[in-house]
């Protein structure tokens, strides 16, 4: 469990949340799609040149 404080980096909290085995699994099945969009968003930025 996370210490109380009030700020926490989102490189923190999804440190913490990965132990979670619920959100591990649902953020492992959307990798391939995180992966997809920002392919696509490379390929327009490079398009507008």
């Amino acid at each position: 469990m996370m210490k109380t404080k009030k700020f926490y980096s989102h490189k923190e909290l999804h440190e913490e949340w990965m132990k979670d085995p619920k959100y591990k699994l649902e953020y492992e099945k959307s990798e391939e799609e995180f992966k997809s969009i920002t392919t696509l968003i490379q390929i327009r930025k490079h398009a507008k040149r």
